[in-house]
């Protein structure tokens, strides 16, 4: 393994705390992922949050801010409203993709 293959053995092994799990992980990530594009968000909601918020009262549109932000109209209008919860967030933020099933990690 080499490069970003290598770093990201690193990074998984730091988490779950075992090499040869997380060369099974990042060999998982590749099989089913690789060659696509993933949006990987930061955990900065309230920094985005508020960065839409400002934006909007500057008068962007719902729908500009949803596209640069890569969310739901539906997702802007509840940031605006200041009804969205953590789990929403976190929620909001996945890829198109999709989740991995959590069959893909059983072993972990």
């Amino acid at each position: 393994m080499t490069g970003i293959i290598q770093e990201m053995r690193r990074v998984v092994a730091g988490v779950i705390g075992d090499d040869q799990q997380a060369v099974d992980v990042v060999f998982a990530l590749i099989k089913n992922f690789g060659g696509e594009r993933l949006y990987i968000p930061t955990n900065n909601f309230n920094m985005r949050n508020s960065e839409i918020n400002s934006l909007h009262s500057s008068g962007a549109t719902v729908d500009h801010l949803a596209k640069r932000y890569q969310l739901s109209p539906k997702t802007i209008y509840r940031i605006l409203e200041g009804h969205l919860t953590k789990a929403e967030e976190v929620q909001s933020t996945l890829s198109p993709i999709g989740e991995i099933p959590e069959t893909h990690f059983s072993h972990i």
